[in-house]
């Protein structure tokens, strides 16, 4: 089936696909091509397949999204930071959100998955496992604002520092295991694939001096 979806909601997609919980707002655009056979809830996860492109522009990220607990790490677990991120009582802002998805047999993967906002970009590369409801994913995040203050209380192998100043430009994270409860941890750069790293470089729009692994 070859689909296009103009001027929805994401909140209320992602409230139809999960027991009317919308933690992720905006203007939605998605258009694509999805297959799939089998009985029944799961049978349907396990055989969909096709490509989708997605779009949000001008949205929130709820606090119990796995953004929000990505970029919580930035403050080491300490309350978010209101004026650092730009947080609402309900969540993180952001301006877009884009992405292709490829879908294989219950397989969802992109390889350039971006968020845009006024703190912050945050790219993803990886996969979810849509059968058996696991994560696998790899997070760069480029804030635009000084976190020094933090850097010496973080583990240097998670992060991308530039500068005598020690400000950071990029650090990185691996999304994995449970849909409902995965676990976020700091990755250390000379774990990032060349292929991967390259992506996230262009995506973030890294300075082109930066080396990656």
């Amino acid at each position: 089936t070859t689909f296009q979806e103009e001027g929805g909601r994401a909140e209320q997609l992602l409230a139809g696909l999960n027991n009317g919980i919308g933690e992720v707002t905006g203007a939605l655009s998605l258009g694509g091509t999805l297959t799939s056979r089998g009985r029944g809830a799961e049978g349907f996860r396990s055989n969909l397949s096709g490509n989708l492109k997605l779009a949000v522009l001008d949205g929130q990220f709820g606090r119990k999204t796995l953004a929000v607990r990505v970029l919580s790490l930035l403050k080491l677990g300490e309350p978010l930071d209101t004026k650092t991120l730009g947080t609402s009582t309900w969540g993180v802002p952001y301006e877009r959100l884009t992405g292709d998805i490829a879908i294989d047999r219950g397989v969802a993967r992109t390889e350039n998955l971006l968020v845009e906002s006024r703190a912050f970009n945050l790219s993803a590369h990886g996969q979810v496992d849509l059968a058996n409801e696991t994560v696998d994913i790899n997070v760069a995040v480029k804030p635009f604002q000084t976190v020094d203050k933090v850097v010496t209380k973080v583990p240097l192998v998670g992060w991308l520092l530039s500068g005598k100043d020690g400000a950071v430009i990029a650090a990185f994270y691996r999304v994995s295991g449970p849909l409902s409860d995965p676990t976020v941890a700091s990755l250390p750069v000379k774990s990032i694939g060349r292929n991967v790293f390259g992506v996230f470089k262009r995506l973030l729009q890294l300075p082109g001096e930066v080396a990656g692994p």
